[in-house]
């Protein structure tokens, strides 16, 4: 298990190859791996009490879609965490919020969950075949609700991935990123519209693709 490192919901996300990457052997500059992530109910409208469920794994062995390439991953920190806020209210500058308070967060101890203000970080639990997330928010609050789940490899030059290697060694590479995606993308962001804040009918909903195809974004209200 690896520490990972609290992520902010406005963290950006830099694209392309940073300098001074391991790369050898290998026929392309930069590799990103899809990570789906489970966000259940599927439902738009979940009420207060109900029990929401998020999972991921991660395998062990990871195809990589534009080069064919399988990867090994062993032992790595994909420097992961997530944020959640409300987005159905204008936020006072200066002021401080706690919209993780709005839940209660139940996980396993093996995944060390940590949650602060609006933001939460786990250490995913590594087994043979991969590694694996799973835990539950149970509402306390009504509102409408923005979920993230994101990794810092490629969003800042302090931060790089470990080196791997393809199944057969002919390429090894620290040039790397994971890219999450909630519920296959049906996500519900019509509901960032809504918002009276322009940080997420604007500018949320303008990087949506970033969003929902890197930041495992997923929206939600409760009632």
């Amino acid at each position: 298990m690896k520490k990972l490192i609290l992520l902010s919901i406005f963290s950006i996300v830099f694209y392309g190859c940073p300098n001074n990457h391991i790369n050898e052997g290998c026929n392309f500059p930069y590799y990103e791996f899809d990570m789906p992530v489970s966000f259940t109910p599927v439902n738009k409208i979940i009420n207060i009490g109900d029990t929401i469920t998020v999972s991921s794994f991660i395998p062990r062995e990871k195809w990589d879609r534009d080069s064919n390439y399988i990867f090994i991953l062993d032992s790595v920190d994909f420097h992961i965490g997530g944020g959640i806020v409300r987005m159905d209210t204008l936020l006072e500058k200066g002021k401080h919020y706690n919209f993780a308070d709005d839940f209660n967060w139940i996980a396993d101890s093996i995944y060390n969950f940590r949650v602060a203000t609006i933001s939460y970080t786990f250490d995913y639990y590594y087994r043979v075949d991969g590694y694996k997330i799973h835990f539950n928010m149970i509402p306390k609050q009504k509102g409408s609700y923005l979920f993230t789940l994101n990794s810092l490899i490629g969003a800042t030059p302090n931060i790089k991935g470990k080196v791997i290697e393809t199944k057969n060694r002919e390429c090894r590479t620290d040039a790397w990123n994971v890219c999450f995606m909630t519920n296959e993308g049906n996500n519900y962001k019509e509901l960032l519209k809504e918002s009276p804040n322009k940080d997420y009918n604007t500018t949320v909903n303008n990087r949506w693709d970033e969003y929902n195809t890197i930041k495992g974004a997923h929206c939600f209200k409760v009632e």
